[in-house]
């Protein structure tokens, strides 16, 4: 059965650009009944067809087409450059992060040792009075206190602790 197809030439010459999205979402909706049409743009010399449409008849759909909604298979197909950037930025920052917050927590408990040292110095000249170092490090002990750390550091706060116990233990030597 021949069919004849009435087009301006003009219309024929020009080259049409369609998002491939709707290609393939005509191409899946109407296959059946306008199957006819795409054959003879196929086999007519003058008429172009798209590479997504050439490549349809070819390999048949393609395979998320075969398992999930157009919607959703063109929707991946769309954004699996947007995945893998996102996927190369997150990998390095997962080798970023836990030193990062490692570092954090433990310079909550290490920027006490700054006035610990100080005392310590202060301790070994003579001319700090006792009384007012025994004073600074109960208020150092104090912020230690109160400082909050993940169970995992709890060793390093301990150990502030002891080093502060030990300070005031060379401090009362020093006294009596």
């Amino acid at each position: 059965m021949d069919r004849r197809l009435s087009t301006t030439r003009a219309a024929l010459d020009k080259p049409c650009r369609v998002y491939a999205g709707r290609v393939q979402g005509l191409r899946v909706r109407k296959r059946r009944r306008f199957g006819l049409l795409f054959r003879c743009i196929g086999e007519c010399p003058r008429l172009r067809i798209a590479h997504e449409a050439e490549r349809y008849y070819r390999s048949g759909p393609p395979l998320l087409q075969r398992y999930l909604p157009f919607w959703l298979a063109n929707l991946i197909d769309r954004m699996w450059v947007a995945l893998f950037s996102l996927i190369a930025v997150v990998i390095p920052l997962s080798r970023v992060v836990p030193p990062l917050y490692e570092f954090r927590v433990r310079s909550r408990i290490f920027r006490w040792y700054r006035q610990l040292r100080q005392i310590e110095d202060r301790l070994g000249r003579d001319d700090a009075p006792a009384a007012e170092l025994l004073a600074e490090l109960d208020r150092l002990e104090a912020k230690a206190r109160g400082i909050t750390v993940p169970l995992s550091h709890t060793d390093e706060l301990y150990e502030l602790r002891s080093h502060i116990a030990l300070v005031r233990g060379r401090l009362q030597q020093q006294i009596s």
